[in-house]
């Protein structure tokens, strides 16, 4: 019985996993692309700066959850990754782009915080770019130096149902001399890999959070004017985003938090002890790529919602792409061509005709 029920409960957690890159790949990769063209229209202002960099990370993440789709329904059928080149490939970009996701909103949410802490103080939109795009090489180089130097290799893991990075070493006294799991040199690997990338931007995006909810409780009383109004939707905004980020990656964190201190207390604590092995081969494997994805494939229905102009520029171009097909898919013999064009040309000249009365 316990068997059964521990097969039952292993199709269901790939059959979630599968729905949540499926729908992170259908959903995510168009939504994205669209906020990621609107707001490269506006290339004044830093917030649309900070939501260009989520959208294009958010966009990279659900698009590489397209070769996970059939490893989530069938964790054995590695797919495109039982190419090393394209595993590889796969794992520097996955680790680059959700990283720096989660920076990004940090980024946005600390600066909606300062200038409203701080709304005289000057913009200093340049600083913000450069500390931005920074960190992005910082995490690219990160990996290309894990790969180099300790030797990390990509290798597909049927439980995650995607590449991971492991420790390619001759034997194991290469391991203890290199990198042991009891030595400050790993402690300190750990501790940058998880607690300073994943971990800490976490807890400042919460701080900031809540400056911005407090500050938008004392000052909505006193904000009645269409500036303040405008403000209040765009700091409103920010805010859905950065609470959704918080809510998908939080619990991935914690565990990190919890694994981080096992080992610099020398797994002289362990959090998981009581807990079946299938609950934490979940929160693993769950709490990794899948939700990564979901929370890039929400932001894009959290901007059309909360954006006016992103939907009536999505409603303008479902129009103009739909007028378009209707033309090209109309049937026009070679006798009515000429018609055809006397028809546009009349439409064409009356439209001037009608501008230049206005």
């Amino acid at each position: 019985m316990l068997l059964l029920l521990q097969d039952r409960m292993s199709e269901i957690n790939i059959a979630l996993f599968g729905i949540f890159s499926l729908f992170s790949a259908l959903v995510g990769v168009p939504g994205n692309l669209i906020a990621l063209v609107h707001f490269v229209q506006d290339k004044k202002k830093i917030s649309s700066f900070l939501y260009r960099c989520i959208s294009a990370s958010d966009m990279l993440a659900c698009l590489l959850m397209i070769p996970k789709i059939a490893t989530s329904f069938d964790p054995e059928h590695t797919g495109l990754f039982k190419n090393n080149y394209f595993c590889e490939i796969w794992n520097f970009l996955w680790k680059t782009s959700y990283k720096f996701s989660l920076f990004a909103v940090l980024m946005l949410s600390a600066v909606r915080s300062f200038y409203l802490l701080s709304p005289f103080s000057p913009r200093r939109s340049t600083l913000v770019k450069v500390i931005t795009l920074s960190y992005l090489l910082i995490l690219a180089l990160e990996e290309i130096l894990l790969k180099v130097f300790l030797k990390f290799v990509s290798h597909y893991d049927p439980k995650f149902g995607h590449c991971l990075w492991l420790l390619h070493l001759p034997d194991r006294a290469d391991m203890t001399t290199m990198i042991h799991p009891f030595s400050d040199k790993f402690k300190v690997l750990v501790t940058f890999y998880w607690g300073v990338q994943v971990v800490l931007p976490m807890i400042l995006t919460i701080i900031s959070c809540l400056v911005t909810l407090v500050h938008m409780v004392v000052t909505n009383r006193n904000q009645e004017t269409d500036q303040g109004n405008t403000r209040s939707k765009a700091t409103g905004t920010i805010l859905a985003v950065s609470l959704a980020c918080i809510t998908f990656n939080l619990p991935h964190s914690i565990i990190r938090i919890l694994d981080t201190v096992s080992i610099l207390s020398e797994y002289k604590f362990n959090w998981y002890t009581s807990l079946s092995p299938n609950t934490i081969s979940f929160l693993y494997s769950f709490l990794d790529a899948p939700v990564f994805a979901l929370s890039a494939a929400v932001n894009p229905i959290i901007y059309m919602w909360r954006m006016k102009d992103l939907r009536v520029g999505l409603g303008s171009g479902t129009r103009w792409i739909g007028r378009k097909v209707s033309r090209s898919c109309r049937c026009r013999s070679d006798a009515e061509e000429p018609y055809f064009r006397m028809g546009e040309r009349k439409r064409t000249s009356a439209s001037k005709t009608k501008s230049s009365k206005v």
